[in-house]
């Protein structure tokens, strides 16, 4: 019985389109070697790959996209309950480039048009069931995934935090964008006050 080497590789001549370098199983028997993907890749600094590991700074169960509008990059850390909200909707056989919600089928939505008109259609159904969750709550105002950035930005603001990171974390192509996004929000929550005075 002839056995099997197993060894996890990180491919550096062979960068994906987003500049990642992809983690494979390399098999190896009898002189021949196979490759499997493990569905994970990672940046050039990330990598040791001398020793063939990840660096002691290489971040860890870490969430990066780019922003689509901004095409500035946003990563942030995962908290158990993000991670198991992801291990219950995402799909079992996802890669790295599947969406982390299959709201979007990398092998359907094609093009930036089906993409665009399936988000809207998703968007549409979920602004309900958000309004629905805010009357149970007995919350006046109007929930919606608008309202939800909104209120994560606002948050933060109320919470101390730098509003330079704010706009980091909000993928705004500057900090006035930011300050103008939070003032916007902070008058209208104003004016909905001042009703309750007439």
């Amino acid at each position: 019985m002839l056995n099997t080497s197993v060894e996890a590789i990180c491919l550096n001549y062979r960068p994906k389109k987003d500049n990642t370098f992809p983690i494979m199983l390399r098999l190896t028997k009898s002189g021949k070697r196979k490759y499997v993907s493990l569905g994970i890749s990672v940046k050039e600094k990330d990598w040791d790959f001398k020793k063939n590991q990840p660096k002691k700074s290489c971040p860890d169960n870490r969430i990066r996209y780019i922003r689509k509008k901004t095409g500035k990059e946003i990563s942030f850390p995962l908290s158990d309950v993000g991670k198991e909200i992801i291990r219950k909707y995402s799909k079992p056989d996802a890669t790295n480039e599947d969406y982390i919600f299959p709201i979007l089928d990398r092998k359907i939505h094609r093009t930036e048009m089906q993409r665009k008109n399936r988000i809207h259609k998703v968007i549409g159904k979920v602004n309900p069931c958000l309004a629905e969750i805010g009357r149970m709550a007995g919350l006046e105002t109007h929930l919606t995934t608008y309202v939800a950035r909104h209120t994560f930005a606002t948050v933060l603001k109320r919470s101390g935090v730098n509003i330079a990171i704010i706009s980091e974390s909000m993928g705004h192509s500057d900090i006035v964008t930011t300050q103008i996004y939070l003032d916007s929000f902070e008058n209208s929550q104003i004016d909905e006050a001042m009703k309750n005075l007439l």
